[in-house]
């Protein structure tokens, strides 16, 4: 269902993740046009298993390859954390005149794979949710 481009950091010194929701490539289309919704696509991104630190980055509207280039901190974010958290991103599209969300998909990254003070740049497949 597409792509998401992400970089990961978990700095030890500063005990935070920074989290780069960089683009998305190749979304389905939402709509009859071939377009994402009238408003636009979005991520919300939270930290599993507590549902810690929700962000949503801005809206971009009307393609099906966004770019965000958005950065986000988790602050106080200790290191024995990383083995037992993950972190979740649900792509959105929102169709502003009928008020319509479409959950377009999600990806799941294991912070048990990131190393200690380097940024990681990852590319995750989006899937359809899971529940």
């Amino acid at each position: 269902v597409g792509a998401l481009y992400l970089g990961l950091k978990y700095s030890s010194l500063e005990e935070q993740l920074l989290v780069q929701i960089l683009k998305a490539r190749g979304l389905p289309a939402m709509t009859k046009t071939g377009e994402t919704g009238r408003m636009g696509t979005l991520v919300k991104m939270r930290i599993l298993p507590e549902m810690l630190h929700w962000q949503w980055t801005r809206k971009v509207s009307r393609t099906l390859n966004p770019v965000f280039n958005e950065t986000f901190i988790v602050p106080g974010f200790v290191h024995n954390k990383l083995r037992e958290c993950t972190a979740h991103f649900v792509v959105l599209d929102f169709d502003h005149i009928q008020d319509n969300v479409y959950v377009i998909g999600e990806v799941f990254m294991p912070l048990s794979e990131l190393r200690a003070n380097r940024l990681e740049k990852i590319v995750k497949r989006v899937n359809p949710l899971s529940f």
